[in-house]
């Protein structure tokens, strides 16, 4: 047991320098950076170098992941570009949201997965099993990305998708039904 723990544990570790590498590389491969997105094309030269100088994003590649990752190591990520905070105030914050979404996801499919299961399980050959049968398949096979814009084109689907960021947890819920579903 102590041996498969060991091998998971390196394996994780192992996935997360992969994906850390890959979105380093991804994202000094894809054309401009942060610093012109944020300032426009129109910003000064000066101010551009400016920013990437306090960004670390005039340095070589490996030296900004190299600070990245012995950083990470200690959980400091940083400071956010796009907030201007440190990135560790802003995990948990971002985290509430995650776990609001998840158990009203959770309890969606429960409230109406379970009802349907025990519909289409106590009379397998009727039409509404059959017909329950089909939808499952179908919008199990579609994309989640698709599922969420055929749904977001519904008349209920244009209200619950206005914000990423909801300013009241009461009405974070009701604005992410679309994100509950897919």
């Amino acid at each position: 047991m102590t041996f498969y723990l060991a091998r998971r544990l390196l394996f994780a570790l192992f996935l997360v320098f992969a994906v850390s590498s890959s979105a380093m590389i991804l994202a000094r491969l894809a054309p401009g950076d942060y610093v012109t997105e944020a300032l426009g094309p129109g910003a000064r030269a000066e101010a551009v170098a400016e920013a990437r100088a306090r960004y670390g994003l005039d340095r070589p590649v490996l030296a900004q992941y190299a600070d990245w990752l012995s950083h990470a190591i200690r959980f400091d990520f940083g400071r956010s570009m796009a907030n201007d905070r440190p990135v560790g105030e802003l995990i948990p914050e971002r985290a509430a949201n995650t776990a609001l979404l998840a158990g009203a996801a959770l309890l969606f499919a429960t409230v109406v997965g379970l009802p349907l299961g025990v519909v289409s399980g106590s009379r397998p050959s009727g039409a509404l099993s059959a017909a329950i049968r089909t939808f499952s398949v179908v919008f199990l096979s579609l994309p989640p990305l698709l599922t969420s814009l055929f749904l977001s084109f519904s008349p209920r689907g244009r209200d619950g998708c206005r914000s990423a960021v909801c300013d009241r947890p009461t009405r974070r819920a009701g604005r992410r039904w679309i994100s509950c579903v897919t």
